[in-house]
């Protein structure tokens, strides 16, 4: 999926549940989730067997997650994520990546 993709529909969910008691759940994981299949999909299309090659596919979708943030920014004129985001949640789900991206 593209990141206009995910904007169009995650954002304004996550717009709407930010600030309730529900903050960070629902659309924004529901938006991770998609991003982490995302990740299953590649590297079994690529036939993935490196670490090299793993942090390759999670550098590739941080971009991705940013320019979704840049989306977001365009077309909100602020953003309700965080740049980056996507590597601190692989950083914080998986310890092991924290000095190779």
């Amino acid at each position: 999926m593209k990141a206009r993709e995910y904007f169009d529909t995650y954002i304004d969910r996550i717009i709407a549940e930010a600030g309730t008691e529900k903050e960070q759940s629902g659309a924004l994981y529901e938006l991770l989730r998609g991003f982490m299949t995302e990740v299953k999909e590649i590297t079994k299309a690529r036939h993935v067997q490196t670490d090299r090659a793993a942090m390759a596919i999670l550098r590739e979708l941080n971009q991705k997650w940013n320019a979704l943030c840049n989306i977001c920014v365009k077309v909100k004129g602020y953003s309700v994520l965080n740049r980056d985001g996507f590597k601190a949640f692989v950083t914080k789900e998986i310890p092991e990546t924290k000095d190779k991206w």
